[in-house]
């Protein structure tokens, strides 16, 4: 197996929402930083290994991400004058490392996760939403110690912002049932669809005023419970395993945990007869 076949095989696996047994996983993680100590891999190779981790949860080890790290920064360094191009393989800079930083990553890798990204044009959104993500994440970590520059932070917002007014009016049938039992369920207290929340408790405008510490647009909400409400369909789950939440949904909750808010998971399992009692037992007391 070469360095190629096994990052291929980590991101097919994630990408079909398949959970290997942990033996596999380590082997194909295992096998992939023996080659990328030898410095024998891609670009493009390292994109599907480190999305592929993240999209299994794999966590490596500290000399593993500072071999990441040091490849990423070979690549930008490699051939600047095409970073900015899209089709390029040396643009996934910050890109390749930002769902990772979802997973693991101290404030040192961090700063120099931030350092990379900011030395490179940002030609792709989807990118630069993902570096969003990140950031949130590992600010939510560590605090306020974790920075960005202001541009690219800047860009990070507007790429974030842009991708939920992307999605808005595609509210499902499923959401639409979890809302009615929700409004029930809390009574008199507002019932939000689609609403963007933040760090204490903020939503909407509020939310929105303070960009800069992170915000994510939910399903449900209900913010006078500090209540967020998600339902959470097939492709929230492991496809072998549909009682498991995948590691992006997962870190989904938490950080809006560590913002304040307290969230339910309404799994896409759950008959709609039991959908109201499932909700009252769960709905925190008013």
């Amino acid at each position: 197996m070469n360095a190629q076949e096994a990052s291929q095989i980590l991101l097919s696996v994630g990408q079909l929402r398949f959970q290997p047994p942990a033996a596999i996983t380590d082997t194909l993680v295992d096998a992939y930083c023996s080659f990328l100590k030898r410095q024998e891999h891609t670009a493009i190779g390292l994109t599907a290994f480190l999305d592929g981790c993240a999209l299994l949860g794999c966590r490596l080890s500290p000399a593993a991400v500072e071999s990441c790290l040091k490849a990423v920064g070979a690549a930008c360094a490699s051939n600047p004058s095409d970073v900015s191009t899209a089709a390029s393989p040396l643009q996934p800079g910050p890109w390749l490392t930002s769902r990772q930083a979802q997973q693991q990553c101290d404030l040192g890798t961090w700063q120099q996760l931030a350092e990379l990204a900011a030395a490179v044009p940002m030609a792709d959104w989807p990118a630069v939403h993902r570096l969003c993500q990140s950031y949130m994440h590992v600010r939510a970590e560590h605090g306020q110690a974790v920075q960005l520059p202001v541009q690219l932070l800047t860009a990070a917002s507007t790429a974030a912002l842009a991708q939920t007014i992307s999605i808005q009016g595609t509210t499902s049938a499923a959401q639409i049932r979890v809302a009615r039992e929700l409004e029930a369920a809390c009574h008199e207290e507002a019932v939000e669809v689609g609403q963007r929340v933040g760090p204490g408790g903020r939503s909407g405008n509020a939310a929105m005023e303070c960009w800069e510490e992170g915000w994510l647009q939910v399903e449900l909400a209900v913010p006078s419970l500090r209540l967020v409400v998600q339902a959470d369909g097939p492709y929230q789950y492991f496809r072998n395993k549909p009682g498991v939440l995948l590691p992006t949904t997962l870190a989904r909750d938490r950080l809006l945990r560590s913002w304040g808010w307290h969230v339910i998971s309404v799994p896409f399992t759950i008959p709609e007869p039991h959908l109201a009692e499932y909700l009252k037992q769960r709905v925190p007391s008013q």
